[in-house]
């Protein structure tokens, strides 16, 4: 009897303690110490993590501990915390905000153990950079930590000009803090409003101050921000509604630099459409002209524009050439029988023969 209690004791202790290969893995860890410009101590009111995934962008809040915030950059600690997208985090970043300070966010970086990161020029590394000099690099198990300096919050101007280059008055346009457009129509999935503006007559809006990407959506229809982009600029999206509906909305990705950031904004020329439809020289009565809309990435691409009337004619007042790729008729079948790209459009009106000689399924 008193064996077996020894034996039963000894493998109680064995059990007790772990294999060293099951230990847990140290955690990667980046300590930051946020001051102002005179390297004195600011204190942190609120620090998030953004989150990005295909159609999915979510935010996580950090603890605080006065002016520093200690981030777990192991694949576990997110993994726990946002378990149905981990797998499918394209990227992250770190926001920071404090009291009467302009708040900053990091580069976009990769998560350790995620597929993006495993895709990276570097799958064993994260690197963490505000553009505030050596940007942090930590391998798994690893731990360092980086001063940030937050400043004060100062003017920040965007002057919009036309075509001709002078100032553009009038032009409502909501601004983000942006992190995230990634889906199938590019809308934004990951942004938090700083309001809406309206450009006085210098063209110009005052925005919220922030080292961080913008959006900017302009909110009148039919214009959208010139391409190609200037210095900064991320991206421009283009967003279509349905083609009779004019519901188009340009958004314009970018930093900011100070004092004062320029950008150019274009107003589609109006056009009236006259069409004449015919068959044998006579007129057409009750045919459907169609069109398909310009940088349509998804949603209703193609539609009616109008119906032929006793004559033969169609008008479509409220017709922008700039956003119509091209107009098609169908026959009975729904295959396209006639079409014309819209650069090929002339003035005056437009004549559709639907004559066999001119009829092709193309």
């Amino acid at each position: 009897m008193k064996h077996l209690l020894l034996a039963i004791a000894s493998l109680a202790c064995c059990g007790a303690t772990q294999p060293a290969d099951s230990q847990p893995a140290p955690a990667t860890e980046l300590r930051l110490r946020f001051v102002d410009g005179g390297r004195r101590p600011v204190q942190v009111s609120r620090a998030e993590l953004l989150l990005v995934a295909w159609r999915d962008a979510d935010r996580l809040p950090l603890p605080v501990q006065g002016d520093r915030v200690h981030l777990n950059l192991s694949p576990s600690w997110l993994r726990s915390r946002w378990p149905m997208r981990f797998p499918d985090l394209i990227r992250a970043y770190l926001y920071v905000q404090a009291e009467g300070y302009a708040p900053v966010r990091s580069e976009p970086f990769l998560w350790l153990g995620s597929r993006a990161a495993t895709r990276g020029r570097d799958p064993d590394a994260v690197t963490i950079d505000f553009r505030q000099g050596r940007p942090a690099v930590l391998r798994e198990g690893e731990h360092t930590e980086r001063t940030i300096m937050l400043r004060r919050p100062r003017p920040r101007g965007v002057t919009l000009v036309g075509d001709d280059g002078r100032p553009v008055g009038g032009v409502r346009v909501s601004a983000y803090m942006f992190w995230s457009a990634s889906n199938h129509c590019g809308v934004l999935n990951g942004a938090d409003s700083l309001g809406e503006y309206v450009s006085d007559d210098a063209g110009q809006l005052m925005l919220p101050d922030g080292d961080f990407e913008y959006a900017l959506v302009l909110e009148e229809n039919r214009s959208t921000f010139q391409l190609p982009p200037g210095p900064g600029v991320t991206a421009v999206i283009q967003h279509l509604g349905s083609p009779a509906s004019g519901d188009y909305r340009s958004t314009l990705i970018s930093v900011l630099q100070p004092p004062n950031t320029t950008f150019h904004v274009h107003r589609f020329a109006h056009r009236p459409l006259h069409a004449r439809i015919l068959r044998g020289g006579r007129s057409v009565a009750q045919v459907t002209l169609m069109c398909w809309l310009a940088n349509c990435g998804c949603g209703a691409c193609s539609g009616p524009l109008a119906t032929s009337d006793a004559d033969g004619r169609i008008t479509v007042e409220d017709f922008y050439p700039e956003e119509i790729e091209g107009l098609f008729i169908c026959g009975p079948d729904g295959k396209r029988i006639w079409q014309m790209p819209c650069r090929s459009l002339a003035g005056g009106t437009v004549d559709i023969d639907l004559s066999p000689d001119h009829v092709t399924d193309r």
